[in-house]
């Protein structure tokens, strides 16, 4: 069997309308036109560090059925540094046009694991062909591009990413089923520009370490009471368990690493444990958060603030972190706005569904509807509607939501605000609220 050449490694070039590369020494020249396949393969990797980056693999067959399929990578933390990007797209529209172009009334494009023309589409794992016309959906999902029909929420078809074309298949259908592509949700999201990062040692690392320094104070003290009372032996060893004690404590401080939470242009995503879990924003379908205010002897000493973020998918777990911050530090302030902007993403869609529906949930007990809220105080109690007039004043107090009607100034209502969507119902609500009263103040006209 004869061995296939192999690409020289480094040796690709992009140019204006195509690429070079050499193989087995040789250079080789080829033309946008003659690229016949075309596969993408992208992936999250997590530095050591923390540091999360974008591998991107391009896989090039040409027309020479004798030449192997020119491979070329590329590592990258931002979008901006993704040198293959304006280069993959070129490719991808290309290929597209002369797929379009090729699929004559009478003809079909075989596209590697698929083949279509104008009437249907066929998977090659299926005898069957799929007629066009039955399809009433396609989109990326858990990195596949499905197919659905009418009266079936899965998919009838599903291409993985990384197989050849299937980016081109999903430009070709967008195309023919006259499908705005820009409305198909992408395979993967690039995170973008990051806004917010914080990092956080574990509360059980700090925990740990805050022991076996109060372990080392209490053996101390027993270290030089028995010094009084003659005891070597025992001082002896009781110095060797603080030693110990400590070196153990800055171990597992040192070794744990730190959880990142990360807020970007499209995404918000945890590293933690060398892994990333990443969430697009345009997923985001809830968060909590729950503000907790720690004491020593009555006073402040620091904030641990408990966060949850879900995309709405039931058998998905939510994702989690947990952050340390001091009240008038600049990490609490930037927790506080990190917060207060995520709400204002998912208040976004909150808004949309109270457009549609005239009612969301806000939290347990609170529901937000068209001109007040409601409160249903029991669950086997009858929902109470109250009208934004009525409303007196709100407050934050320790975790607390707190709401006085009617003029009073002691609270009618009180719900806790480590609930789902509670800050993003909150930012809604307040918006509904001005909204109202500067509308009540408005002159009437004559």
């Amino acid at each position: 069997m004869a061995v296939q050449p192999q690409i020289d490694r480094d040796s690709f070039r992009a140019t204006a309308s195509g690429f070079t590369c050499r193989c087995g020494g040789m250079p080789q020249t080829f033309s946008d036109n003659e690229v016949r396949g075309l596969t993408i393969t992208r992936r999250r990797i997590v530095a050591s560090d923390g540091m999360a980056r974008t591998h991107e693999c391009l896989s090039i067959r040409v027309t020479d059925a004798t030449f192997p399929p020119v491979e070329v990578d590329i590592e990258y933390t931002r979008p901006d540094d993704n040198f293959l990007a304006p280069f993959r797209d070129r490719l991808l529209s290309n290929l597209t046009e002369r797929s379009l172009a090729s699929l004559a009334p009478n003809e079909s494009l075989d596209g590697g694991p698929w083949i279509i023309d104008h009437e249907s589409l066929t998977d090659k794992r299926s005898p069957s062909p799929l007629a066009l016309g039955t399809i009433s959906g396609i989109g990326w999902h858990d990195g596949h591009f499905c197919v659905y029909v009418e009266g079936s929420d899965q998919p009838v078809l599903s291409f993985a990413a990384d197989q050849e074309n299937t980016y081109l298949l999903a430009r070709l259908l967008s195309h023919l089923l006259n499908i705005d592509e820009s409305q198909i949700t992408a395979p993967d999201v690039e995170p973008g520009r990051g806004r917010y990062e914080f990092h956080d040692k574990g509360f059980i690392a700090q925990i740990a370490l805050g022991t076996a320094g109060a372990a080392c104070v209490v053996i101390a003290v027993s270290a030089w009471l028995g010094g009084f009372a003659g005891q070597m032996e025992s001082i002896i060893e009781l110095v060797l368990a603080a030693v110990t004690l400590v070196v153990a404590g800055v171990v597992y401080w040192k070794s744990s690493a730190p959880s990142i939470l990360r807020l970007s242009e499209n995404a918000l995503s945890i590293v933690s444990r060398g892994r990333e879990a990443l969430v697009p924003l345009a997923d985001l379908a809830q968060f909590s958060a729950d503000w907790t205010d720690f004491h020593r002897r009555g006073v402040y000493q620091q904030t641990l603030v408990r966060f949850q973020f879900h995309n709405g998918d039931p058998t998905t777990p939510p994702l989690k972190h947990h952050s340390l911050a001091v009240l008038g530090r600049p990490k609490y302030a930037e927790l506080q706005a990190f917060q207060a902007e995520l709400a204002e993403i998912v208040a976004g869609r909150l808004r949309e569904e109270l457009e549609s529906s005239g009612r969301i949930r806000w939290t347990a007990r609170l529901a937000i509807i068209d001109g007040g809220i409601e409160f249903t105080k029991k669950a086997s109690s009858q929902p109470q509607l109250i009208e934004f007039s009525r409303v007196t004043n709100w407050q934050l107090d320790r975790g607390m939501f707190k709401l006085a009607l009617d003029g009073c100034r002691r609270p009618d209502i009180v719900e806790q605000a480590n609930q789902w969507n509670f800050y993003p119902g909150l930012a809604l609500f307040k918006e509904l609220l001005e909204l109202n009263r500067s509308s009540s103040l408005l002159p009437v006209q004559a």
